[in-house]
C-alpha cells in the first residue's frame, strides 16, 4: 500500500512525488521493480519502468503532460497500484518517487513442523510424509537423507511452479477458478459428512418415501415413418401414408427398411427406431407420439395420424415390463441418492453464508445483451460451436430389425 504526497512549488518547478511501499511479498529484498503510470482522461498516456536494486531508492521520471484530466500512479514488483495523483495538463512536469520497502514481516507459525521455505512459503511434514511413505528406501529399513530430499525437491518444484502461476495470473483462469471452487465444496462437504451421520433407518425411511422414484417404469421400443408436409402435397403424402400403411399392415417385419428409405427424420438411417421409452417421454419424442405407441400391441402398427402437420405411422417392437425393486437392492443407490440431495443443500447454506458477507453487483443491462443463443458470438466475437440435438438423440440405441 503506498501513502503518496504531492508537493508544487511553482508552475515551473520539478514535482516531487514521495511514496512509502508495504508490503507482503517474502523475502524483501530487492531488486524492485517499480513502475510509474501516466493516465490522461482515463487513457494511459505514458509509462516507466526503473529497477532499484536495494531496499531504498528514488524513481526518478519526466513526462510532458497532455491537456486534460491527468493522474499518476506508482506500483512496485507488479503489485497493485498506488491511490490516484493528479498532476496539471499541458506542461512538462519532472518528479521522483521515493520508495522504502520495510523488512519482511516475520514468517508465519504453520500448523506442523516445516521442512523447507519456498520463497517465505512453508512446506510441512504434512505435505512431505505421504508422498515419502510411497517411496520404497533402498536399504528396505528408512529412507536416507539423499532420498528425503530427492523426494522433498518435487515438492519444491511443484511450489515453484504455483507460485510462478500466480504471479502470471492464471488463478484467474476460469479453468483453475472452477478447480479452486470444486476444492473449497469438496472439502466443507467432508466436513459436514463427519458431522452427520446416516443410518440405515434413514435410508429405509428415505426409500420408502421416495418408492417411485427407484421403480423401474415399463418402457416400450418405439418406431416411426414421419414423412414431412414440406416434401410433397398433401394429397401425395397422404397417398404415400396410405401406401406404407398397407405395406406395414400385411409385413410389420418391412418396417425397418422402409423406415430406412421414407422416413424424413435423423432417425430415418436407424430404421426410424426411437429407442425404449417410458409413458413419461423422451427428451425429443413428441408426447403425442409417446401416448399413441402405448396403446399399441405388439408388433401393432398404428393408422396414420397428423403430427405438426406431418404423417406418422408407429410399431411397437419390444417391451420391458415394470420393475418393483426392494431395498436391500437398491441400498447402495439410495445412499448415494442422499449423498447427492445432502451435498446440494450444503452447497446452498455456503452460497448462501459467502453471498451474506459479500458484496455482489448485477449488471442486469450487460446481462441481457450478451447474446446467449445457439452459435451466437463469444466474447471475442468467435461463433460457439453449434451441436445438433437430433444428432445426439440418434447415437443413443443401434436399430433393431
Amino acid at each position: 500500500m503506498f501513502a503518496l504526497f504531492l508537493t508544487l512549488t511553482a508552475v515551473a518547478a520539478p514535482i516531487p512525488i514521495y511514496g512509502t511501499l508495504q508490503t507482503s511479498s517474502a523475502p524483501l529484498t530487492g531488486p524492485h521493480v517499480v513502475t510509474a503510470t501516466l493516465r490522461t482522461n482515463n487513457e494511459v498516456a505514458w509509462t516507466d519502468t526503473q529497477t532499484l536494486s536495494l531496499q531504498e531508492g528514488r524513481f526518478a521520471f519526466a513526462a510532458d503532460v497532455p491537456k486534460g484530466r491527468s493522474t499518476l500512479t506508482v506500483s512496485v514488483d507488479g503489485g497493485p497500484e498506488s491511490e490516484a495523483i493528479p498532476l496539471p495538463g499541458g506542461r512538462r512536469s519532472v518528479g521522483e518517487v521515493e520508495v522504502t520497502v520495510p523488512p519482511a514481516p516475520p514468517r508465519p507459525s504453520p500448523a506442523a513442523p516445516v521442512v523447507a521455505w519456498v520463497n517465505g512459503h512453508p512446506i510441512t511434514t504434512l505435505q512431505f510424509v505421504p508422498i515419502a511413505q510411497r517411496r520404497v528406501p533402498k536399504n528396505g529399513e528408512t529412507l536416507s537423507l539423499a532420498e528425503r530430499r530427492d523426494t522433498l525437491d518435487s515438492l519444491i518444484a511443484e511450489e515453484l511452479f504455483y507460485q510462478e502461476a500466480e504471479a502470471l495470473g492464471l488463478a484467474q483462469d476460469p479453468k483453475v477458478k472452477k478447480l479452486m471452487a470444486n476444492t473449497l465444496v469438496r472439502q466443507v462437504m467432508a466436513e459436514d459428512a463427519r458431522t452427520h451421520d446416516i443410518t440405515d433407518e434413514d435410508l429405509r425411511a428415505y426409500f420408502d418415501s421416495h418408492f417411485e422414484d427407484f421403480v423401474t417404469p415399463e418402457k416400450r421400443q418405439i418406431k416411426w415413418i414421419r414423412l414431412k408436409s414440406t416434401s410433397r402435397s398433401a394429397d401425395e403424402n397422404q397417398r404415400l401414408a396410405d401406401y406404407l400403411h398397407t405395406q406395414l399392415k400385411e409385413d410389420p417385419s418391412r418396417f425397418l427398411d422402409l423406415a430406412r428409405q421414407y422416413d424424413e427424420s435423423p432417425y430415418s438411417r436407424r430404421g426410424g427406431d426411437l429407442g425404449f421409452i417410458s409413458l413419461e417421454g423422451k427428451p425429443g419424442i413428441p408426447d403425442a407420439v409417446v401416448r399413441a405407441a402405448f396403446e399399441l400391441q405388439m408388433d401393432q402398427v398404428s393408422d396414420v395420424f397428423q403430427l405438426d402437420g406431418d404423417l406418422v405411422l408407429l410399431l411397437v417392437v419390444k417391451k420391458r415390463y415394470r420393475l418393483e425393486p426392494t431395498y436391500p437392492q437398491m441400498k447402495s443407490s439410495v445412499l448415494r441418492t442422499v449423498k447427492i440431495e445432502r451435498a446440494a443443500v450444503v452447497q446452498e447454506e455456503l452460497v448462501a453464508a459467502l453471498r451474506a458477507k459479500s458484496v455482489v453487483s448485477i449488471d442486469d443491462e450487460t446481462l441481457l445483451a450478451a447474446d446467449v443463443t445457439r452459435g451466437g458470438s463469444s466474447h471475442n466475437g468467435s461463433r460457439a460451436p453449434q451441436a445438433d440435438p437430433s444428432e445426439e438423440e440418434a447415437r443413443e440405441e443401434e436399430p433393431t430389425p
